[in-house]
This record gives structure tokens, C-alpha cells and sequence, in this order.
């Protein structure tokens, strides 16, 4: 794309002047192998996507250029926790393609100039309990420890702090 300027904060997706990036993320392996259900939900996340990126733009160069590429990322998370022996099926990103192009049709808006990504998902993946990224291929471990950092003044550290969820208080230095 002779026009990308740069990329959005992870690398994710290629950009030009002042576009912003787009992104949506599903776990298959949630599915437990129903096929049927990833499709659907690719269906239902590209439309999705596609629908958020007509919202407009306050910046109008911004706006200009969101409008021309409708550019969006679906991701796949957790693609250590379900089978491809070895290689992402084909027929996935085929479902993310058909349906951006139909809807972009339907909605009488450009297709979408992208309409796959791979994404960094770290803590996204740890919530739904899936494996965040290909460095836990295969789990280690049943359990892990993680360690976040929170100032003690933040809600979310009150919160963790009222559950019960033990801490250790390391002070500012000083000077």
C-alpha cells in the first residue's frame, strides 16, 4: 500500500496519515470445534467491525481516509487453544473476506481495504481463559502467577485490595 505512513501502537496494522485502526478479536477455541458457531461468529464480529468504521471522524482528514480504506482487523486469540494442525484453516479468514465485501456492498461503502490482523492478545486472552499469544504452546503449567502494578489510590487496586486478593506495598522512592 504506497500510501501506509506507519503503524497503529502494536504493529498490528499498517496505516496511513492520521487513519486509525479498527480491531476485533475471537477465541475458537471457545467454540469446543463447532464450526458452524466460528462461522457465525465471524460473520457477526466482521459485520460489526465494519459497521463501527463508518462512525464518523471529527478530524476530516481522518474521516477522508477511514471512509476510503475501511480498513479492519479480525484476530484470532488464543490459537494455541484449538486445532489447525499446524495451519490456520482458510476458510476462516474466506468467511471475514465474503462478509466484509457483501456488507461494504449492502451498505453501499467502500470494501475494506484489510480485513484480517494478527493481534498481540495478552490480557484480552486471559479473561475469556484463554492462552495469551504463542509462547505458552503448550501450557507450562496448570496455574500461573501474574503480577500487575496498581497504585494503591487506583479503584482497581481498592477493589482487588477489598476482595481479599493479597498485594505487596512497595513504596516510592524518593529524590
Amino acid at each position: 500500500e504506497p500510501r501506509v505512513a506507519g503503524f497503529n501502537p502494536c504493529a498490528e496494522q499498517a496505516l496511513e496519515h492520521r487513519e486509525a485502526c479498527n480491531l476485533a478479536e475471537l477465541f475458537p477455541g471457545m467454540f469446543n470445534g463447532d464450526n458452524a458457531a466460528i462461522a457465525r461468529s465471524l460473520w457477526l464480529i466482521t459485520r460489526y467491525a465494519l459497521r463501527q468504521r463508518i462512525g464518523v471522524f471529527q478530524d476530516p482528514i481522518a474521516e477522508e481516509v477511514a471512509k476510503r480504506n475501511m480498513r479492519i482487523g479480525v484476530a484470532l486469540g488464543g490459537i494455541c487453544d484449538f486445532s489447525t494442525d499446524g495451519n490456520m484453516p482458510s476458510w476462516m479468514y474466506d468467511t471475514v473476506r465474503v462478509t466484509a465485501d457483501d456488507y461494504a456492498d449492502d451498505l453501499n461503502v467502500n470494501r475494506p481495504v484489510t480485513v484480517t490482523t494478527i493481534k498481540p492478545s495478552g490480557t484480552i486472552s486471559l479473561m475469556n481463559e484463554s492462552r495469551p499469544g504463542m509462547h505458552e504452546n503448550p501450557a507450562a503449567s496448570e496455574f500461573y502467577l501474574r503480577r500487575n502494578e496498581h497504585q494503591l489510590s487506583e479503584p482497581t487496586a481498592k477493589a482487588l485490595i477489598a476482595a481479599g486478593v493479597p498485594y505487596v506495598h512497595i513504596p516510592e522512592k524518593k529524590g
